[in-house]
């Protein structure tokens, strides 16, 4: 077949270079033009950002990292940041990394190494978002004074310690809404084969399910996010769930949920119309069951941590930072191999 000759590696390399450093420069522009629009948005330069990582494999042993910023009131991405600590270019040399022909390969490669990052890759989140908070300043005009993130616990204290102005956090309401089912869960787990109060398991028919794990979970989530600018009012909006499944035809415990006919508590919709006396209680959770998830209840109604979650403009959430997770590793799959 008369085809011409594949192009040479070093062509290859040539040209890919280039077009990485075209694709950097429009980037950076696109990210800069979000961060002007962003603290438009805002009518100040001290913005709310959310801030996010992903990593190229699951664990600790991830060579790669991207890390984000996005703009929370546009949902634009304002600055990234990518980790890496491989560099393909430097297993070209096979030789011992001593001596003068190593030192001039060195210097002619450094200038083309990808590798930035050293230590461990759980470490690489910490260092990007150091990297972006610090040139936030200089290279967006922007101050993140305001970071939504979920419940890591090295990366906020760092950004605290080393950026050039004093930040809050702001908790993502997802990953707080996340913490019901995992500690329901892991109470179902501990508790498997122990005899409650009422001398049955605790799971099972009409007891702790995984159906009323998913049910009671995103209600927690939205009891914080429909109350988001008063803690008091998140407290009772997740007590008034609590007591609503404790409740039966002998105890009534509805006097946190919220009253009138247009409520969603049809106890209280009954007294609203003047029927409570014909309103029956239906899949009563057991008192045993509700006594074992009290404490979790206190737990995540805490006002140390629903003080985190308040904000005038509703409740905070990475969304934005997940979707933009998930365009990465459609254009830079997973499964294939790949370097910065």
């Amino acid at each position: 077949m008369d085809l011409p000759s594949p192009v040479s590696q070093k062509s290859y390399e040539r040209i890919m270079r280039k077009i990485n450093l075209a694709s950097r420069e429009v980037a950076d522009d696109s990210m800069k033009n979000a961060a002007k629009e962003e603290v438009s948005a805002s009518g100040s330069n001290e913005i709310c950002v959310s801030g996010d990582g992903t990593w190229k494999t699951r664990g600790h042993t991830s060579r790669i990292g991207v890390f984000s910023v996005i703009g929370d009131v546009t949902g634009k991405v304002i600055d990234v940041a990518v980790l890496s600590s491989y560099c393909k270019g430097c297993e070209k040399w096979r030789g011992p990394k001593s001596g003068h022909s190593y030192e001039e390969w060195k210097l002619k490669h450094q200038p083309h190494c990808v590798k930035n990052h050293i230590g461990s890759s759980s470490k690489m989140e910490v260092n990007g978002m150091k990297e972006i908070f610090q040139r936030s300043v200089p290279q967006r005009n922007a101050k993140y004074i305001k970071y939504i993130g979920d419940g890591d616990t090295k990366t906020f204290p760092e950004l605290q310690r080393t950026a050039p102005y004093s930040i809050e956090k702001v908790e993502c309401v997802g990953h707080i809404q996340k913490r019901m089912g995992a500690r329901m869960r892991k109470l179902k787990t501990m508790n498997r084969g122990k005899k409650l109060s009422d001398g049955k398991s605790i799971s099972g028919k009409n007891r702790l399910t995984d159906k009323f794990i998913d049910t009671i979970t995103p209600y927690y989530g939205n009891a914080i996010r429909q109350n988001n600018s008063s803690v008091s009012d998140m407290r009772q909006a997740i007590w008034a769930i609590y007591c609503h499944y404790r409740s039966t035809d002998e105890e009534p415990m509805h006097h946190f949920c919220p009253i009138g006919d247009t409520s969603w508590c049809k106890y209280q919709k009954a007294l609203a119309t003047n029927s409570a006396s014909l309103f029956k209680h239906k899949n009563i959770v057991p008192i045993a069951v509700m006594d074992e998830i009290k404490p979790i209840i206190a737990e995540l109604s805490a006002p140390k941590l629903l003080k985190k979650c308040v904000c005038v403009w509703g409740g905070k959430t990475q969304n934005a930072n997940e979707s933009f997770k998930s365009t990465v590793w459609k254009y830079c799959p997973k499964t294939s191999g790949s370097s910065i």
